[in-house]
């Protein structure tokens, strides 16, 4: 599998008729520990509203990597993205987030990432993930989101509304997460 430009890269709706199917969901478990993840039943409902996107990204037909993306008008939040680990360091990550920009039409695109922790287990691999949203333009907003035991630093690629992230992130969430929200 070569890279090309984002163009080529195919972005599928992830449904159960996805040949692609299985390796997505079989992605979204290896990228995502057991408490990060949210239940797949509440993804998949989620989904079908049509501002809420568990996308399949494809190179030739190829798993590269997943995104799950929730809208509103002045936001897109990427709630997760994956590469696939069998292709990663070969550029479909930047590739895969200039789809996702594209999608945002102007909007601002907010992510979380971990925050830099010098005790964390995996803090070269959090400073690795930091400095690539920062070569993509991404900058922290100052905030910082509890979700249950875990907390994460919000990233923005443009003006960052926190009262209405505040309520996009309870409206998701069903009220089923204990979640907080406030200024690092």
């Amino acid at each position: 599998m070569t890279a090309r430009s984002t163009v080529d890269l195919e972005s599928r709706d992830v449904t159960r008729r996805l040949p692609q199917y299985r390796e997505v969901i079989d992605l979204y478990r290896r990228a995502f520990p057991s408490e990060e993840r949210i239940p797949l039943w509440h993804m998949r409902l989620m989904s079908l509203r049509r501002d809420v996107r568990l996308r399949a990204w494809l190179d030739d037909g190829a798993l590269v990597g997943l995104t799950y993306t929730v809208s509103r008008p002045t936001m897109l939040w990427l709630f997760y993205f994956a590469v696939n680990d069998a292709v990663r360091s070969r550029g479909y990550g930047s590739r895969i987030l200039s789809g996702v920009r594209r999608h945002a039409a102007g909007r601002t695109v907010v992510l979380e990432v971990e925050p830099l922790d010098d005790d964390a287990p995996n803090i070269e691999q959090r400073r690795r993930r930091l400095a690539f949203y920062e070569r993509s333009g991404f900058a922290l907003a100052g905030y910082r989101i509890h979700e249950g035991d875990q907390s994460y630093s919000v990233m923005v690629d443009g003006p960052f509304e926190p009262d209405a992230f505040r309520r996009l992130v309870h409206w998701f969430t069903l009220g089923l997460r204990s979640t907080s929200f406030a200024r690092e």
